[in-house]
């Protein structure tokens, strides 16, 4: 019997209910592998079978400020259309294009009123809507 891969609307509840209730415990390099986890298994496509995918072929990739992210408190993230995934830190706003980093801070965006960035969402126009 071949697994059906999750639905878009099934992937989405699964994303909020992990930002909702694992926010307050879950350190955020957790949090981000998780949400990244969740993000793989939504990309549209064929479902592997069970006995394809083994765990050593699976990746996990913790980021910090050592590795370019603008702060080591992630709150929320999300991915545009174009690709990129957005993070928001307690130190500022980072991109990720797959390979770097570019962060947005009070210091170098003047727009920006607090490097403290709570929460991101994306709107139908693909851009990038942040909460302070």
């Amino acid at each position: 019997m071949r697994r059906r891969a999750p639905s878009g609307a099934a992937v989405g509840y699964a994303l909020s209910v992990l930002q909702s209730s694992c926010r307050r415990w879950l350190p955020s390099a957790v949090r981000a592998s998780a949400w990244l986890a969740l993000a793989a298994i939504s990309q549209p496509g064929r479902a592997a079978d069970p006995g394809e995918l083994g765990i050593a072929q699976l990746g996990i990739e913790s980021w910090n400020t050592e590795t370019g992210l603008a702060g080591n408190w992630v709150s929320d993230v999300v991915e545009t259309p174009d690709g990129f995934l957005w993070v928001a830190t307690s130190g500022g706003l980072s991109r990720f294009d797959g390979r770097r980093f570019h962060n947005y801070t009070a210091a170098n965006e003047p727009q920006l009123p607090s490097n403290m960035v709570k929460a991101l969402a994306v709107g139908p126009d693909g851009r990038v809507w942040l909460g302070l």
